[in-house]
């Protein structure tokens, strides 16, 4: 029975010691993140063939934020374009629509995962 009593008492102090985090460190800010990650050469939304043929450099319009509790950046960016190619051809043109997430942690400056998706939105006139 004592040592029941024993073990108890051992669990109940150290448990609120384990259950502790580790707070978020944090190095950057929002804009830091953001250059960061067009140094490092992440950010591809337009493909290079298309950037050839296009006679205008699409704008990318990037926002970042920080989820404090998995110490997490998240970096959204976005771009669109005209194109012909593909079914595109039979209508009026598309709207390209380049959406790409990253997410980063703050802690190492690690890639977490990257994820793009395109869609194309056809122009009916």
């Amino acid at each position: 029975m004592k040592l029941y009593l024993i073990l108890l008492y051992v669990l109940l102090v150290l448990q609120p010691l384990a259950a502790q985090k580790k707070p978020c460190v944090n190095s950057f800010d929002s804009t830091a993140v953001i250059e960061y990650i067009k140094g490092k050469g992440w950010i591809d939304l337009v493909p290079a063939k298309t950037l050839v043929k296009l006679n205008y450099i699409p704008e990318v319009v990037s926002f970042a934020n920080i989820n404090s509790e998995t110490c997490r950046w998240k970096v959204i960016s976005q771009t669109s374009y005209h194109s012909n190619e593909g079914d595109c051809h039979f209508t009026n043109g598309c709207t390209v629509v380049v959406k790409q997430t990253i997410v980063l942690s703050a802690r190492n400056k690690r890639l977490i995962s990257r994820r793009k998706s395109i869609k194309f939105y056809p122009n009916y006139e």
